[in-house]
């Protein structure tokens, strides 16, 4: 199973802070809201709320385009939901990765088009897991996967 079950559209806030000629600092949060989905006998919902620190190299390639890569820490808080079967331990964990990406912007004047894909490195991985009444002890109806994906769509405005 996919965190989340599917594309998770959700509001991001991001500054971007000027450092040196062509490097910047990043800071930002993200808030994806719950899914539900069916995991193999039981139903469960994810959500994710997370902020971001990081640094980038921005290329220009032309007057309005320009190309960037960015290296950022992500820390948040990863919320399964297991509705059924009772869940063991139930509740949020921390979630802490690590990303690599690219970001393609467009600028006209002040406002900026964006588009970031990163890869992301899951430093804490949880297991959750579930009671299964008609056996005795535990099951795992999740694991946190290794590695993900993000993609971002921005717009904004450039000081």
């Amino acid at each position: 199973m996919n965190v989340p079950p599917r594309l998770a559209l959700g509001p991001s806030l991001r500054a971007d802070v000027g450092l040196f000629d062509h490097v910047f600092g990043r800071l930002g949060a993200s808030f994806f809201p719950e899914q539900h989905a069916r995991a193999g006998s039981g139903d469960v919902a994810f959500g994710l709320t997370l902020g971001s620190l990081g640094a980038c190299y921005r290329a220009p390639l032309s007057g309005v385009w320009s190309l960037s890569g960015c290296a950022t820490a992500l820390l948040g808080n990863l919320d399964v939901t297991v509705h059924s079967p009772t869940p063991l331990a139930p509740g949020a964990r921390t979630w802490l990765a690590g990303s690599a990406s690219a970001v393609s912007a467009l600028r006209f004047g002040a406002a900026e088009i964006s588009l970031e894909i990163a890869a992301l490195d899951h430093f804490s991985r949880h297991t959750y897991l579930i009671d299964r009444a008609s056996t005795p002890g535990a099951d795992s109806i999740f694991v946190e996967p290794t590695f993900g994906a993000l993609a971002t769509l921005g717009a904004g405005v450039r000081f």
